[in-house]
């Protein structure tokens, strides 16, 4: 229930020490900081923080978004922020409440106002994007996506892509460009029967922009810039936490590169693995 800072004050690319900046928060997920607040997500709500005496910790708190997931704390617990100064908009991700089911005000994206007002779901059949984030040339934005247990190792893959107003993500359906999930699986079968709507959701799937490995788990989403050169500077880093259940087949513990070959591509291109090694044994 607490934020840390790990200030740097020489400059040496080690923290000097860890400082406890604010606290009394409960399943809190995400930081971010936008017009001089810190904002701190929980499963059902957003705080705005202030550091009105600028002396680092932030002494005042209040609710920004409150009624988030229609107040559920179970299932997919984190919430994801992002803001959109140039359209004065915010985003949170909403996980699932399970691992496949029919619910109405989760595996979605919200979208608010820049005070927090006029919620709306931006889009759906989103199973848990964990990693969102804005294109810092296109400011579109992107995500990662969770995908279900039940249908093998290697089913569904994980995706990649822009998040599209209005757009349907497959879940907890389908996946990839509109591929049904084998609803014979036990968990699957309580989505029968399939009904029109369910059927024109899935019509409305379009190809992710890239597709990785089933159950490796994206979390954070990063785009990178000129500063990693012109071979990268377009593409985008994720870190996969990897699978919980695929004792005999391990996958993620990693941090993947997405290569974008301009700043205007929306297919990525290849994917490769950045940095490894995080995981030494079983």
């Amino acid at each position: 229930g607490k934020v840390f800072a790990l200030p740097d004050a020489n400059n040496d690319g080690m923290a000097d020490t860890i400082l406890e900046v604010a606290s009394g928060f409960s399943n809190n997920h995400d930081v971010k900081f936008y017009k001089g607040a810190m904002y701190v997500t929980e499963s059902s709500r957003i705080w705005k923080c202030m550091d009105a005496d600028g002396n680092g910790t932030y002494e005042t708190k209040t609710v920004f978004i409150s009624g988030i997931a229609a107040n559920e704390t179970n299932g997919h617990i984190t919430r994801t922020v992002v803001f959109d100064s140039i359209n004065q908009k915010v985003f949170v991700s909403v996980g699932s409440s399970c691992n496949v089911c029919r619910e109405g005000h989760r595996a979605i994206i919200e979208q608010y106002n820049e005070d927090g007002t006029g919620r709306r779901v931006f889009v759906s059949g989103t199973r848990n994007a964990v990693g969102m984030a804005l294109h810092p040339v296109t400011n579109r934005l992107w995500a990662n996506n969770n995908g279900s247990d039940g249908q093998g190792n290697e089913t569904p893959p994980e995706w990649i892509d822009l998040v599209r107003d209005g757009g349907f993500y497959g879940h907890p359906f389908a996946y990839g460009n509109g591929t049904w999930f084998d609803f014979s699986v036990s968990g699957y079968t309580g989505l029968l029967p399939i009904t029109a709507t369910d059927s024109a959701n899935v019509a409305l799937m379009v190809p992710p922009a890239a597709l990785i490995r089933a159950h490796s788990a994206p979390m954070a989403l990063t785009f990178l810039n000129a500063q990693f050169g012109a071979a990268m500077q377009h593409g985008f880093l994720s870190a996969l936490r990897g699978s919980w259940n695929s004792p005999t087949s391990f996958r993620g513990y990693k941090v993947i590169y997405g290569h974008l070959s301009s700043d205007q591509d929306t297919t990525v291109d290849y994917v490769a693995d950045f940095c490894t090694g995080f995981l030494t044994d079983t």
